[in-house]
């Protein structure tokens, strides 16, 4: 009777598989993939580093991004625009040097995000918890342990300089950037220890430099800069302060660039950023939330809510890029972070849109033969993506049936989370359930409270000026020492005499490397065209004998992009049905034994 039952979901399983990967678009034989190597071939060879001094730095990091987190993210972009999704290619992935970052830090093998941040933002892997101080330090806090953030040494050589984060502006990620503290839990006067001689974050900002003099500063947080006798005071506010010591941080904030005479706005929700005039204004404290921003899809889009990330980088860099000498920004996006812990992928892998919106967005707004731009993560996180899904298969759908409890899995799962996964001895059988749902925990190994980080190599992705730094497997804090060599900042100023004179007459005829690699995957960009680029350089060997494909018109490629979009929706639901109703004979037969 059992071999009877695991037939018939041998059955499920292969019937699904049948139905649902049906060619979704052109036929993907040789010589589609022999075309597609070629040129990604062609551009490799053609690609040529960027000696150029970093005039200007972004810096992006999507919390918790690891690589399983990218891949699902690709594919739900892909499939958004209708087609299968694993052919899709995030906009920071076609930058063309990418390497991996090793994450644990000085105490623990798994690491999490303010000794990650010490790292990448100020040069030296340091103990759990620990702002930009080496693992030395403890709560007397003695300046000896302190690092120099590349925020401080940017200012330092006259940049203007910001950071943008949806978490809040005193958080683990950010405050590396401007303060120094043995744990990124003194955020406020009131949660450093009795003991301690340290000073809390958010004062650190208003009172100590680089703090003070930061141009842009946007995200949440607002309640460690109040009195706990006031509210929040945003029109969408009314959550009181935390400070014990009576000060109010904005107001100081305010009197503190009154008392400098420089062009500076205080703003609390949307349509106050959004009517910040750029071109008048030089320092920017925007306070969007009493504590963490929301979630991108849960944001109040109306003018009284909170910005989105790609509003507040926009108004940063037009803010940052009127300084001659350049600048360096920061952006975060910490609710992937968030949606994770809470054992959410939907929230979790959707978050990862808006911050590559911001990339494309800054790669419009800054030119690539003087402006570094990288993209990494602080650490990644125990999210899988498993089973035998069918090409196609909706990334937060179910992957497939177990051959051993008989019953329906997602193809992302969890090890450590809040999920449950067991009841009465039992796996939870989800036939039925929505697992696109927002709020749909998946199932995970283990139970726990909140969803916990995970210790692999994270990717980071390097374009534009001196980009071919961030290759090869590195530690952490390599990041920093790259970005300032790359700027010619701190102790790497002095080796940039010689290349600032050489880049300035040998720059380019044409940079490539904004290109992304394949045609048939992003039909948006301008095509690679190496037979008739208009460049000084001699063509790569073996390059002109390579065969090449003619290019669709614009007509195919619609044609082929509604055509795919039309077969992948009705093959997608005919196989949802077919292993719906195939279930449903599984459970019954099961029943009858």
């Amino acid at each position: 009777m059992m071999v009877i039952t695991y037939t018939i979901a041998a059955q499920a399983i292969s019937l699904f598989c049948l139905c649902t990967a049906l060619p979704v678009r052109k036929l993907e034989d040789k010589e589609f993939w022999f075309a597609n190597a070629r040129e990604a071939l062609r551009e490799t060879l053609a690609y040529r580093n960027n000696e150029n001094v970093a005039r200007n730095t972004v810096l992006f990091m999507g919390d918790g991004m690891g690589m399983s987190t990218v891949t699902a993210a690709r594919i739900l972009k892909g499939q958004k625009a209708g087609q299968p999704g694993e052919e899709a290619v995030l906009e920071f992935e076609k930058f063309p040097n990418v390497g991996l970052i090793k994450t644990y830090n000085v105490e623990i093998q798994v690491g999490e995000s303010a000794s990650a941040a010490t790292a990448y933002l100020c040069g030296a892997k340091t103990n759990k918890d620990g702002i930009c101080m080496d693992a030395t330090s403890d709560d007397r806090c003695d300046s000896s342990a302190n690092l120099i953030s590349i925020l401080q040494l940017a200012q330092e050589a006259g940049k203007s300089v910001g950071f943008v984060t949806t978490d809040t502006v005193a958080a683990a990620s950010v405050s590396p950037l401007y303060s120094h503290a043995p744990s990124d839990s003194y955020k406020y006067d009131g949660a450093v220890p009795t003991y301690s001689a340290c000073k809390d974050i958010a004062s650190q900002l208003i009172d100590n430099r680089p703090g003070q003099n930061i141009q842009v500063v946007m995200g949440g947080g607002r309640e460690y800069f109040l009195p706990v006798a006031e509210s929040g005071h945003a029109s969408n506010e009314t959550e009181a302060g935390l400070r014990t010591d009576g000060r109010n941080l904005e107001l100081e904030w305010l009197r503190q660039k009154q008392g400098q005479g420089v062009r500076h706005k205080l703003v609390q929700n949307t349509a106050q950023l959004l009517s910040v005039d750029t071109a008048e204004v030089d320092y920017v404290l925007g306070l969007f939330a009493s504590h963490k921003m929301p979630y991108h899809m849960d944001r109040d889009e109306g003018p009284k809510g909170s910005p989105s990330l790609p509003d507040m980088v926009d108004v940063a860099i037009k803010i940052l890029k009127k300084n001659p000498k350049g600048f360096f920004l920061f952006v975060e996006n910490e609710k992937i972070d968030d949606g994770h812990h809470m054992g959410a992928a939907v929230r979790a892998v959707s978050e990862v849109l808006p911050l590559e919106v911001a990339v494309q967005q800054t790669i419009s707004m800054t030119d690539a033969e003087d402006t570094l731009l990288v993209v990494t993560a602080d650490h990644s996180h125990n999210m899988i993506m498993s089973g035998y899904p069918p090409r196609g298969n909706p990334i937060f759908g179910l992957g497939g049936v177990s051959n051993r409890d008989l019953k329906p899995y997602t193809t992302l799962l969890y090890g450590l989370s809040p999920g449950r996964s067991i009841s009465n001895g039992t796996r939870i059988n989800i036939t039925g359930v929505d697992t696109t749902d927002k709020n749909y925990l998946q199932q995970a190994v283990a139970p726990r409270s909140s969803g916990v980080h995970a210790g692999e190599d994270v990717a980071t992705y390097a374009t534009g000026a001196m980009s071919h730094l961030f290759v090869g497997v590195r530690e952490q804090s390599y990041l920093m020492h790259a970005m300032a060599y790359a700027a010619c900042l701190g102790e790497y100023e002095p080796a940039c005499a010689g290349r600032r004179s050489a880049a300035l007459s040998s720059r380019p005829a044409k940079i490539t490397e904004m290109q992304p690699p394949i045609k048939l995957i992003d039909e948006r960009r301008d095509v690679l065209e190496l037979d008739s680029m208009e460049t000084t350089e001699q063509e790569p060997p073996g390059v002109a004998e390579m065969t090449t494909q003619p290019a669709e018109t614009e007509a195919e490629t619609e044609a082929n992009h509604q055509g795919a979009a039309a077969t992948a929706s009705a093959t997608r639901w005919l196989g949802s049905a077919l292993l719906i109703t195939l279930l449903s004979l599984t459970v019954a037969n099961a029943s009858l034994l």
